[in-house]
């Protein structure tokens, strides 16, 4: 039986995990203006290290993203902006998560989860990232999940200690639908570990359903078309996997 305390943490998680263009963010994310933020660097890193993961993840994509922590917040973890900054919201949620393993593993997956979006934005016009955003919710999130897992494999074979609770969290994380959605736990959780294999790291089935490991480009790991309406519903589809070249269809 799971901890009462994370089910609270893993609820707020879930709804810290919003992401929009840099007019809707506030709106999207549940906050007014964030009026007491910084800027993370190396001399003000921020809380739970967020600095030093940002600078990763900025190296790995080569970006360069602006991480800004508003310490006296905790109406959202953290959500991203198309004007490339990421909002990083305390995390005082992630600390009541009940294990430093599990905690370390949620501020890794929050933060390459929102650069995931960062790389999005990037790669995608803006119109077609709105478009897509509202007539199917879950395709670019459940895509910056598979970005996140594909971070997060490259950082482990780079040699990058990062302790991975992904039962415990990520399983957690999910929902059944609406403005907003981010998918099911399940769709979630096959996300991040499609994009874990992609790296070339062995995804276990017992965390999520991905295809054997092979490293490969993200945008071949990632191809928004496995996070589509009518493919994300079928979890055979998810099981009958082998390679992300394959027509999920």
């Amino acid at each position: 039986m799971r901890a009462v305390t994370l089910s609270v943490a893993v609820l707020a998680l879930s709804a810290a995990l919003v992401s929009s263009n840099s007019h809707a963010s506030l709106a999207q994310s549940g906050t007014t203006a964030d009026t007491n933020c910084f800027e993370a660097t190396p001399e003000h890193p921020g809380p739970q290290d967020a600095a030093r993961i940002g600078a990763t993840l900025n190296n790995l994509w080569k970006l360069r993203v602006r991480l800004f922590v508003c310490p006296d917040r905790l109406k959202g973890t953290a959500y991203a902006t198309s004007d490339g900054t990421v909002h990083f919201h305390n995390a005082n949620d992630i600390t009541l998560l009940p294990t430093r393993k599990q905690q370390a593993f949620a501020r890794w997956f929050l933060l390459a989860h929102e650069w995931g979006h960062q790389v999005q934005y990037v790669t995608y016009p803006l119109d077609e990232f709105g478009r897509v955003a509202k007539v199917d919710p879950p395709v670019f999130e459940l895509q910056a999940d598979c970005l996140a897992g594909y971070s997060l494999g490259t950082f482990v074979a780079r040699g990058v200690e990062i302790p991975f609770a992904m039962n415990a969290v990520t399983w957690n994380l999910g929902d059944y639908g609406g403005p907003g959605s981010h998918g099911n736990p399940m769709q979630r959780q096959a996300a991040f570990s499609r994009g874990l294999a992609g790296t070339g790291y062995p995804a276990n089935l017992t965390v999520g359903p991905a295809p054997p490991p092979l490293r490969q480009a993200w945008q071949t790991a990632c191809d928004q078309r496995y996070f589509g309406h009518g493919t994300r519903e079928k979890p055979e589809t998810w099981k009958r996997w082998i390679y992300p070249t394959t027509n999920p269809q």
